[in-house]
C-alpha cells in the first residue's frame, strides 16, 4: 500500500457547507500551501504528499521538505496526481489515498484532475461523516455518560431564533458554536460580543446550518485532547496532546510533550482520571466506529475548579493533537539525531503552531 496525503485544513468550513465547490480566504489558502508538506509528519516512509501546483517552484524551501526527503517521501503537484496513481498501479501496487479530511469538495477537486472514483468514498459516505462530525455528537456523549460528570452541562441544540432568545434569557454567561466549524472560530462568548451582535450572529448560523448549540461558559484552565485511530470498526488509542487557545477559543498551538508528561501536567492541575479515556473509547465504539475510519481527535476542557469536560467537541479528521504526538515519538524518542535537531530548530520551547510555522523563514 502506498499512501497519498494531501493537506485541505478548510475540511470543516466545507463540511459546513457541504458543497462541490470552497473558495477559501487568503489566511486559509496561504496555510494550505505554505504547510502543504505538513503530513509528511506523519506519513509512512516511502509515501507521496500532494501539493498544491503553486507550490511546484519552491518546494524544497517549504516547512518539513526535509523530513520528507529523510523518510524518502515522494512529493508531487496535485495536476500530475492522476498519471502517479497509473503509474503505480501498473507496477501492482495498492493506492490509499488520505487528506487532511473528507468532504465533497475534495472529492471533486481529485475528481476534476483525473483521479478514478473506485480509490474514493461515495458522497454518502461523506454526508455520514458530517452528520458525524455535528456538535450534536457532544450531546449524545453526555447522554450515556453525564452521571459520570455531574458538574458538566450536556449543551444544547437549538433551532430557532425563540429558542435562542429563552436560553440567553435563562442563562446571562454562556458559549454558543456552530454546529461546523474549525480550530476554535464558530464559537461566541456572552462576555466577548455586545448581545445584538450575538443575536445577529445566531440568526446567522440558524439559517445557515439549522441550529445553534448552547452551553454554560467554562472558566477554562487547560485545554487538551485525546487523538485516536479507527479502522474496520476497531478503536486505538494514539495518545493525548495538550495545546492552548485564545480568550475567545481559537486554537493557538500544541506543546510537544509525551503522555506521561501530559498525565502529570493534568493529575496537578485538574480531577483527570483514565477512565474518561474507556467511556471516549467505548463511545466511538458504539456511535463512531461503524460508520467511519480514520483519525479521530476528542477535545477536553478542565476549569478553574478543576472539573474537566471530556467531551468538547470530536473531530473525524487528522489533528494538530496527532501531529503533536508523531512530531514528540519521532523526535525525542528515535534514534536519528538529525531528525531531532531539525525538529528541536523548526519547534523551540516543544510547541507547534501554524502560525510560528507562518513566519518560519527556514
Amino acid at each position: 500500500m502506498r499512501d497519498f496525503h494531501i493537506f485541505n485544513p478548510e475540511t470543516d468550513l466545507v463540511l459546513a457547507g457541504n458543497s462541490l465547490t470552497f473558495t477559501p480566504k487568503k489566511g486559509i489558502e496561504l496555510l494550505r500551501t505554505h504547510l502543504a508538506l505538513l503530513p509528511s509528519i506523519y506519513a509512512e516512509e516511502w509515501d507521496v504528499v500532494i501539493v498544491p501546483d503553486e507550490c511546484e517552484n519552491h518546494i524544497s524551501s517549504l516547512p518539513f521538505y526535509y523530513i520528507a526527503k529523510h523518510k524518502n517521501i515522494e512529493i508531487i503537484p496535485l495536476s500530475q496526481v492522476s498519471g502517479k496513481i497509473m503509474s503505480e498501479e501498473s507496477m501492482g501496487n495498492n493506492i490509499g489515498i488520505k487528506p487532511w479530511g473528507w468532504n465533497k469538495e475534495i472529492i471533486s477537486r481529485l475528481t476534476i484532475h483525473n483521479v478514478d472514483m473506485s480509490l474514493l468514498p461515495s458522497f454518502e459516505y461523506v454526508d455520514s461523516i458530517r452528520n458525524l462530525s455535528h456538535r450534536k455528537m457532544t450531546t449524545a456523549f453526555f447522554s450515556h455518560y453525564k452521571d459520570f460528570f455531574p458538574n458538566c452541562n450536556s449543551p444544547l441544540f437549538l433551532s430557532s431564533i425563540t429558542e435562542l432568545e429563552d436560553f440567553i434569557i435563562a442563562n446571562p454567561s454562556f458559549c454558543l458554536k456552530a454546529p461546523w466549524s474549525s480550530s476554535g472560530r464558530g464559537i461566541v462568548f456572552s462576555d466577548k460580543m455586545p448581545m445584538e451582535k450575538i443575536m445577529e450572529w445566531g440568526l446567522s448560523v440558524i439559517d445557515k446550518q439549522g441550529g445553534v448549540m448552547a452551553e454554560k461558559k467554562y472558566s477554562r484552565s487547560l485545554d487538551f485532547a485525546s487523538e485516536w485511530y479507527i479502522d474496520n470498526g476497531s478503536v486505538s488509542f494514539a495518545g493525548l496532546s495538550l495545546f492552548e487557545s485564545s480568550p475567545r477559543g481559537k486554537y493557538k498551538g500544541n506543546y510537544i510533550f509525551s503522555d506521561d508528561k501530559i498525565k502529570t501536567i493534568l493529575k496537578s492541575k485538574c480531577r483527570w482520571k483514565d477512565d474518561i479515556l474507556n467511556y471516549q473509547k467505548e463511545f466511538l465504539s458504539d456511535s463512531i466506529a461503524p460508520i467511519y475510519c480514520g483519525p479521530v481527535g476528542i477535545d477536553m476542557l478542565a476549569d478553574q475548579s478543576g472539573d474537566v469536560n471530556p467531551c468538547v467537541e470530536i473531530n473525524l479528521r487528522m489533528t494538530m493533537g496527532h501531529i503533536a504526538i508523531n512530531l514528540e515519538r519521532q523526535a525525542y524518542q528515535g534514534n536519528d539525531q538529525r531528525l531531532s535537531e531539525l525538529l528541536k530548530d523548526l519547534f523551540p520551547n516543544y510547541y507547534f503552531s501554524p502560525s510560528i510555522l507562518l513566519n518560519n523563514k527556514k
